[in-house]
């Protein structure tokens, strides 16, 4: 499915969306010993709210040169390209789940009341047999309450100033976080694309994973420090996620030049039997990263080396 993802997103990107049936979903969360649990209900939304919507979907594809790269832990933030990501490798799914039945009274919103503490919103438009959802994690939750501000909002008509009513207002984004269709996942902005989708959660997890492997095959000694070192650091944790990944640690002439370029360049890395060891008192866990992702690199120009954050290959 990720293979032809690139061509997939260029099928959206030319569906009539006013034709589709347009559903609009609050999402709720909350925490559970740091898991999270989920909550959907369904909102009635009148004509003019629909229109408005379908415009922010079409202004999505206006741009027809995009740029689609697979989902990378090393990005943090996608302004220039739009991501995507296999469906079943996130939580996208517990979320889908709670908007199956908008026919169930217990899940439509009667007061505006019910709208206080929505974390996200999804909007689900389906047609014949395609079904998209737009995503939006909103930045603070919304709080439904009589404004205390000192001023009151007006706008300018027929060459006067009239005051708007004081209703209670909701603010809708005019972009999303990320598409769900077809079993793949769009993603327009990285970072909250991460937070909704307890993408820590998940680093966390190929930490363990790789700490498990490094075990295995004599990689590294002193594991539980290691482990340690790297903790719950976001960016720490990226870089775990990048080297299980790569997989350079398998290949044994990786590891052999790792030495031979260590002992050369005096980088200051230990190694005892072919194992790299971590001594938590004296050794930067980041260092030790960022080469065994190969990312200490050389300019061929200043001849200067750098850990880099991301790297593209050239040639």
């Amino acid at each position: 499915m990720i293979s032809n993802s690139k061509e997939i997103f260029s099928q959206l990107s030319l569906l009539e969306f006013s034709k589709f049936t347009l559903e609009f979903w609050i999402i709720k969360e909350h925490k559970n010993k740091r898991e999270s649990i989920y909550e959907a209900f369904f909102v009635m939304i009148d004509d003019s709210f629909r229109e408005k919507i379908i415009q922010v979907v079409n202004n999505i594809f206006k741009n027809k040169n995009f740029i689609l790269k697979e989902y990378s832990h090393e990005v943090i933030d996608n302004e220039e390209e739009i991501m995507f990501i296999d469906s079943k490798e996130t939580e996208i799914s517990q979320i889908i789940e709670k908007t199956l039945d908008k026919e169930s009274d217990e899940k439509k919103v009667k007061d505006i009341n019910e709208l206080s503490d929505t974390w996200a919103y999804l909007i689900k438009l389906s047609h014949k047999n395609s079904e998209i959802n737009f995503f939006k994690k909103l930045n603070r939750k919304w709080k439904i309450e009589k404004s205390k501000k000192e001023f009151f909002y007006s706008f300018f008509k027929n060459k006067m100033i009239t005051a708007l009513k004081e209703e209670d207002v909701i603010q809708i984004s005019k972009t999303f976080d990320y598409i769900d269709y077809n079993g793949i996942i769009y993603i327009l902005n990285k970072r909250n694309f991460e937070t909704a989708l307890n993408f820590r959660k998940g680093m966390e997890k190929n930490r363990d994973s790789l700490i498990t492997e490094l075990n295995e095959l004599s990689i590294v000694e002193n594991l539980d420090d290691f482990k340690e070192a790297i903790g719950n650091n976001l960016h720490l944790l990226r870089k775990a996620s990048m080297i299980k990944k790569s997989q350079y640690y398998k290949d044994e002439n990786f590891m052999k030049k790792l030495m031979e370029v260590n002992k050369k360049n005096k980088w200051g890395l230990t190694f005892k039997n072919n194992r790299i060891v971590f001594n938590k008192e004296k050794d930067k866990i980041e260092e030790i990263l960022s080469c065994l992702n190969d990312d200490r690199l050389e300019s061929p120009i200043t001849l200067s080396i750098y850990d880099v954050q991301g790297k593209r290959k050239v040639q």
